[in-house]
């Protein structure tokens, strides 16, 4: 969401599943460093040290979210 497209780039369905288990991707650094930790622990490759959606919303990048931001329109609330 932060950059508009997906963490994982390859030609093929084959490649793309290689790239994501061995946890292969790019980050740019237009994205703030508070950003950038909480994509690379949301990324973790091991289930056991990924970050947990109470620690999400904990992490500092979380902090400074815009109160006035929809994330869901009416229809999905309901």
């Amino acid at each position: 969401m932060l950059y508009g497209t997906v963490p994982f780039k390859a030609n093929t369905m084959t490649d793309l599943h290689k790239l994501i288990l061995k946890g292969k991707y790019a980050l740019e650094d237009t994205i703030s460093e508070e950003a950038w930790d909480l994509i690379k622990k949301m990324l973790n490759r091991n289930p056991s040290e990924r970050i947990t959606i109470p620690e999400i919303l904990l992490h500092p990048w979380m902090q400074n979210i815009d109160e006035d931001i929809k994330f869901f329109n009416e229809q999905e609330i309901e």
